[in-house]
């Protein structure tokens, strides 16, 4: 693993034989991520989000800003998170949660 940073955000880059410099997620600065969570591959998290411990958070989410998620749940692939939301359960893959608590509004493709 390799990282870099930049003005306020915090990029994790992996070097395996078949993705030569794939960029794994994106953080901001201003972020915290409680311990034993999992951050999966192409993920962006955008500022002031709290990620609470044994989370799972699976490839290609995007996670707007000011959200909280609660401990150990799991967030299915290609999910976005709507900013403010509180997630306090699993979501499945390629859905669109906002509110709080956090609510499935539709599926996308």
């Amino acid at each position: 693993m390799f990282y870099w940073q930049g003005n306020d955000y915090l990029c994790l880059k992996s070097f395996d034989g078949k993705y030569k410099n794939r960029i794994s997620y994106c953080l901001n600065l201003s972020c915290t991520v409680g311990h034993d969570s999992i951050i999966g591959n192409f993920s962006s998290i955008m500022p002031s989000v709290n990620i609470s411990r044994e989370v799972t958070i699976n490839d290609s989410v995007y996670i707007g800003t000011k959200i909280k998620i609660i401990n150990q749940i799991e967030i299915g692939k290609d999910t976005i998170l709507g900013s403010g939301a509180g997630v306090s359960k699993s979501l499945p893959a390629k859905c669109i949660a906002v509110e709080i608590p956090a609510k499935q509004m539709k599926f996308h493709k």
